[in-house]
């Protein structure tokens, strides 16, 4: 669920990500995807997914929760390099459904209505709350795949409620 709120990602692109093409530095990983994607253009190079090193809090710190997920599946893995495995034998990449089936469970665990807010829904809010935080239409346009803001504009800028302080902190440390 966080790497797909902090990249603002497809789940063909999340289910796509290869430990391969893992490349760590400083500020975080990238995941340098060279397969053809439903937003690929010609003359467009490899996408590039950053997950930026939070140092405010290790809990939510994108960077740390994939080392720590690393590190729990790497006895799992065998040969496999994708990034997301099944947790149940024989431990393969997991397909697109799969993703979108943990990441409901997610939402309906988090108390999120999953009949109504769907995986792809994680999409539109982290690109939502990025444009509400005065993120620059063009960083957005870049991380999302977009080569025009009317797709976002029409499609993924919606309101995001205000909410305490409190519930945020009980979301994300329970």
């Amino acid at each position: 669920m966080l790497v797909a709120l902090v990249t603002a990602q497809r789940l063909q692109t999340l289910q796509l990500l290869d430990l391969q093409a893992m490349h760590r530095s400083e500020q975080g990983v990238i995941f340098v995807v060279t397969d053809h994607l439903k937003q690929s253009r010609p003359g467009t190079g490899p996408l590039r997914v950053v997950l930026a090193n939070f140092v405010s809090d290790d809990k939510v710190n994108p960077v740390l929760v994939l080392e720590h997920y690393l590190a729990k599946t790497l006895p799992l893995r065998g040969q496999c390099t994708k990034l997301f495995i099944s947790f149940v034998k024989p431990h393969k990449a997991v397909s697109r459904d799969t993703l979108a089936r943990w990441l409901r469970l997610v939402l309906t665990a988090s108390g999120v209505d999953a009949q109504v807010y769907t995986a792809h829904s994680t999409r539109t809010a982290a690109v939502s709350a990025a444009f509400q935080r005065k993120v620059p239409v063009e960083e957005i346009l870049k991380v999302a795949g977009w080569s025009s803001e009317r797709t976002f504009a029409e499609f993924y800028k919606k309101p995001i409620v205000s909410l305490s302080a409190s519930f945020g902190q009980r979301v994300l440390h329970n």
